[in-house]
This record gives structure tokens, C-alpha cells and sequence, in this order.
């Protein structure tokens, strides 16, 4: 009875032992394998960030089976599917990580698309202009050294995201965010729902809320030259009351004019209008509709501090679009409403102002020349393990 005994306990241990050594087994292999694919997943990035210095060092096609740390990568280099901008080619990458573990191999793929795009829609307003350099405005007459960015009574700032739908209370938010190169100034009753950013100083008068940080000092914010591609379609001007429709595509002008009650619509997919010279737009115009990620409007954005444009709207202008003129001075009439984003050189926005900052318009590119760098929501990640 005894020996029997002993020899079930025996059994059982065994089988006990035997279990743990092939648990611990397979824990290590999984260990083994988990860090084979963060290695695989590291080399596949490091293969992105190489193939982006290689383009901008100049010609890169890819290569293959280039030996790093503890496995392999490989990069593809062709064209992309999607363009965004007619004088510069975007890039698909394809790399891939390999490292073997095993009798396997864990691999992770990454896939991005470069290009030369910047994305400057990042608040409602921002004025481009550096510190020190306007005096007395030459269109309005009166000192703008402390009011590169000027906001009259009664404006209002926030923000909403066009992907979720038009703007309405249930799709409202507090990121209408304004900036300045140099001075912010805000005057009495005005609502800034967002953060408030300057270089130099921010100047608020009683009454004005503002629902976020506000910073003095801050690092200027650089924007790049943006020049039309081609060559212009001349002049543009719509009549009062007329209504112009532009299919998808890109138009260059080099002034535009829109008239009283005139409507600027855009239907089949977006559309992206560049002007050389100034834009006069009459009271109570309509450009663009929801949402404001169908129209880019590029207006003089490639001079130096001293080379600008002007962009002058009458009252009650509605506008969804996002707007880049870094080179450009804006003048709002009263009771304006812009749903997007406008970054100019100088902004100025009479009384009543409404900004609703579309969220959307983050992602929308801006064609430039230079380096490239990776297109915003286009890095794809895949783990296949064999």
C-alpha cells in the first residue's frame, strides 16, 4: 500500500513538473516572440525615418534585406496613389522589419505616404507678422503696432469639428484658439473660447472672456512661401448677386472679386484657389459651404515682411473655407462668419465677428516646396507573423 502510494505521489509530481517546464517553455517563447516583434516593429520605422532622409538627400528607390541590430528591413519607393500637389510627387513607403525567432520570423510592416505638405490650420486666427515691423496701417490709418491681430467688440471664438456635422450646440467645443507673430488685441465684450498665444503682448479690455491659457512670449510659429502652380486665369469677378460654382480642381487668379450678395460654391469634391494679388469680396457674400475642408483659398503668401496683399470683405460675410496668406493683410467687416481657418499676415475683424474654428481643417495640406515629411493620417501599421 505504501509503495503505492509513494508511486501515485510520484506520478503526480511528475506530471506537475512536467507541466511547469512546458509552461515555462512556452512562456519564454513568448517572451522570444513579443520582443522579435517590437524589434521587427523598431526596424520598421528606423526604415521609414532612413527612406525620408534618403529622398530629401536626393534620389532613393528603396532596397532590400539591409542588415540592422538583430534582423533585417526592406523599403519599396513608388508613387503615390493619391496627389495632393501638381509640382511635387508624393511618395508611398512601404518597410518592412524582419527578425527571426524560432524556427519563424516576426515581421511588421509599415506603410506611409511623404510628401511636400505642411498643415498650418491649427487655430481659428493667426497673424503671421513679426514684432516690430508694421507701424501705421496703410488701408485703415491708425497705429497697428500693438494690433496685428485685432479683434473688435462683441467677437466670439470657438470651434467644432465639420467631420461630425454642421456646427450646432451639440457639436460645439472651446478650441478657437488665436495667435500672433506679435501683438494680440482684444477689445471689450468678446468671448475667446480657446488659448490666446502671442510673441510679444496680449492686450484685453474690460469685459472680454476668454476660456483658455493665455501666453506672452511664445516662440514665433514659422509658415512656409506658398506659390500658385502655373500660370494665372487672370482676374476674376463675380457680379452682385450672381453665383459661381467651381468644380474640383485648383484655379489661380490674380485678383479676385466678389460681388454684393455674390455666392463662391464648390461642388464634386475639393477645390483650392490661389491669388497673387488683393480679394474684395461685398457685403452679405456667400463663400464656400459646409463643410470647409471642400475649400483652400491661397492668397499672396511668398514675399517678405514688407510684400503683402490685401483682403478686404464687406459685412456680413459667410464664409467655410480655410485661408493661408501669409503675405496678406485681412479686414473683416461686421458681423463676419467664418467657419475654418484663417492665417494671415495681419487680421483685423470688425464688430460682431463670429470664428468658428473647423477642427477638420488641421489635416488640410498646404503645397510647398522642399523636404519631404510624412502626410498626416496616412502611417499604417501590420504585424504578420510566419
Amino acid at each position: 500500500m505504501a509503495l503505492v502510494l509513494a508511486m501515485l505521489v510520484m506520478a503526480v509530481l511528475l506530471l506537475a513538473g512536467t507541466s511547469f517546464l512546458t509552461l515555462s517553455s512556452t512562456e519564454r517563447q513568448i517572451a522570444l516572440n513579443e520582443r522579435a516583434s517590437v524589434q521587427a516593429a523598431l526596424l520598421a520605422e528606423a526604415a521609414i525615418s532612413r527612406a525620408l532622409v534618403k529622398l530629401n538627400a536626393g534620389t532613393y528607390t528603396g532596397e532590400s534585406n539591409t542588415a540592422l541590430g538583430s534582423g533585417t528591413f526592406s523599403v519599396t519607393v513608388t508613387t503615390a496613389a493619391t496627389q495632393l500637389c501638381p509640382s511635387n510627387l508624393a511618395k508611398d513607403l512601404v518597410a518592412t522589419g524582419s527578425v527571426q525567432v524560432g524556427l519563424g520570423t516576426a515581421q511588421t510592416e509599415v506603410r506611409a505616404t511623404v510628401d511636400q505638405v505642411s498643415y498650418p490650420f491649427r487655430w481659428a486666427f493667426y497673424s503671421t507678422l513679426r514684432d516690430g515691423v508694421l507701424w501705421t496701417d496703410p488701408y485703415m490709418g491708425v497705429d497697428r503696432r500693438t494690433k496685428e491681430l485685432w479683434l473688435k467688440n462683441s467677437a466670439i471664438t470657438e470651434s467644432f469639428d465639420s467631420a461630425g456635422g454642421v456646427f450646432s450646440s451639440l457639436n460645439q467645443g472651446k478650441n478657437g484658439d488665436i495667435g500672433s507673430n506679435a501683438d494680440l488685441f482684444v477689445e471689450s465684450t468678446s468671448t475667446i473660447n480657446g488659448n490666446i498665444t502671442a510673441n510679444d503682448d496680449i492686450s484685453l479690455q474690460p469685459g472680454v472672456t476668454v476660456t483658455g491659457q493665455q501666453t506672452r512670449g511664445a516662440p514665433t510659429q514659422t509658415f512656409p512661401a506658398a506659390t500658385p502652380p502655373g500660370s494665372s486665369l487672370g482676374d476674376k469677378t463675380l457680379a452682385d448677386w450672381t453665383t459661381l460654382t467651381l468644380p474640383a480642381g485648383t484655379y489661380h487668379y490674380d485678383h479676385l472679386t466678389i460681388g454684393y450678395g455674390a455666392m463662391l460654391l464648390t461642388s464634386g469634391g475639393p477645390v483650392t484657389i490661389y491669388t497673387g494679388g488683393d480679394v474684395s469680396i461685398g457685403q452679405n457674400a456667400t463663400i464656400g459651404a459646409t463643410p470647409a475642408t471642400n475649400l483652400t483659398i491661397v492668397t499672396n503668401s511668398s514675399g517678405g515682411d514688407a510684400s503683402n496683399a490685401k483682403w478686404v470683405s464687406g459685412s456680413g460675410l459667410i464664409m467655410f473655407a480655410a485661408v493661408y496668406g501669409s503675405n496678406t493683410d485681412f479686414y473683416f467687416g461686421q458681423d463676419t462668419r467664418v467657419y475654418g481657418s484663417i492665417i494671415g499676415r495681419t487680421i483685423y475683424v470688425d464688430t460682431g465677428g463670429q470664428i468658428r474654428y473647423d477642427r477638420a481643417t488641421a489635416s488640410k495640406g498646404l503645397c510647398r516646396s522642399g523636404k519631404y515629411t510624412l502626410r498626416r493620417g496616412s502611417w499604417r501599421e501590420y504585424r504578420p507573423t510566419s
